[in-house]
């Protein structure tokens, strides 16, 4: 059953209809379509994409047969067409209140639902999602690789993000999947602390925690440290030990606070719980952010084909911070690590 089926399925058994999509990436998701602006109306019986005529041809080159293509000229008068004789229509919960008071503004009774279905669809990639994701957790480890060439220190912050970035973008990157991080020393100790222009010293530790986008995301982190602290050091093998701990637990049907808990009580018992500042990790796919995700909080029964980063970190205010991430791909009885290039944890320049 393809994806669409399996939303109309959801639909038809909560009688969900029109149902109005917006989210560009479950857009993308459900048709294929890489621009940037569309929507997708589900009504009883049709499957209507809306985008406009700068995507035209696109359109009519990416987006699945399931869909009858629309190229409209106005955005609201469409909707006005393909609402007349409703009186409710439904939103996914991403949809943007412009949305809603626009279809307010037409007299509709706009009702969200509570549930974002295609994200929750989301959470298990198929094989073709897998391949794709394989594909650009390549792109990104080759462009690490090729940036310790060029890495130095006494250099800032800006322009190791810099030079990653561009080999990125050589090696087949459409973009960056978020802010890159290059928190290098007291900076370290910020668990988003994108590069600045702070100049980077050889003896100290660099968070490099980075990823890069092909329609799917990549989501990484390594360390750079030339230094010889012993204190460093142990903390490093803390942290390499609570990854290893949590992806030996990963299997379908564990729970996602059940494997945070594994990697946050195996620092805890190190005596560093309370400097573990964030969740174990989290989903990736089409988003660098997707559900499920992998902390105190969420109970989600991990299934196989789920794709998820595996970071724990332990942070030192104003010292120095450590953070190592995989990302694996949920199994029967195990999981299987995607980022396959990138063997070490720390390396050296």
């Amino acid at each position: 059953m393809n994806r669409v089926h399996r939303l109309r399925k959801y639909l038809d058994r909560c009688g969900y209809y029109p149902y109005i999509i917006s989210d560009i990436s479950n857009i993308y998701y459900l048709s294929g379509f890489t621009g940037s602006t569309a929507f997708i109306i589900f009504t009883e019986n049709q499957n209507y994409f809306l985008t406009d005529g700068r995507y035209e041809v696109q359109s009519k080159e990416e987006v699945v047969d399931d869909f009858e293509v629309k190229v409209i000229e106005d955005y609201k008068e469409a909707f006005k067409g393909f609402l007349s004789g409703y009186r409710k229509v439904w939103l996914e919960p991403s949809g943007g209140i412009r949305l809603l008071i626009s279809l307010q503004n037409l007299n509709l009774d706009v009702d969200v639902c509570d549930e974002d279905k295609v994200r929750l669809l989301r959470m298990i990639k198929d094989e073709d999602e897998i391949r794709l994701i394989q594909d650009v957790y390549k792109v990104a480890e080759i462009a690490f690789l090729n940036s310790l060439e060029s890495f130095s220190y006494s250099e800032k912050e800006n322009i190791w993000a810099a030079q990653l970035e561009y080999n990125m973008k050589v090696a087949g990157a459409k973009r960056t999947s978020f802010d890159t991080i290059i928190a290098s020393g007291f900076r370290g100790a910020l668990p988003h602390g994108v590069a600045s222009n702070k100049v980077i010293n050889k003896n100290e530790p660099v968070i490099v925690d980075y990823g890069c986008k092909v329609n799917y995301c990549s989501d990484i982190t390594r360390v750079i440290y030339n230094g010889k602290d012993n204190y460093v050091l142990k903390i490093v093998e803390i942290v390499k030990s609570a990854l290893m701990f949590a992806k030996e637990n990963i299997r379908a049907g564990i729970k996602c606070n059940e494997i945070d808990k594994i990697a946050r009580d195996y620092i805890d018992s190190k005596g560093y719980g309370k400097f573990f500042k964030h969740g174990l990790g989290h989903g990736v796919g089409i988003d660098v952010h997707e559900l499920p995700a992998l902390n105190k909080r969420d109970e989600t029964i991990l299934e196989e084909g789920m794709v998820l980063t595996i970071e724990p970190g332990i942070y030192f205010d104003g010292e120095f911070g450590i953070r190592l991430e995989d990302t694996v791909i949920v199994k029967k009885d195990g999981c299987e690590t995607l980022n396959s290039l990138l063997k070490d944890y720390i390396y050296k320049i």
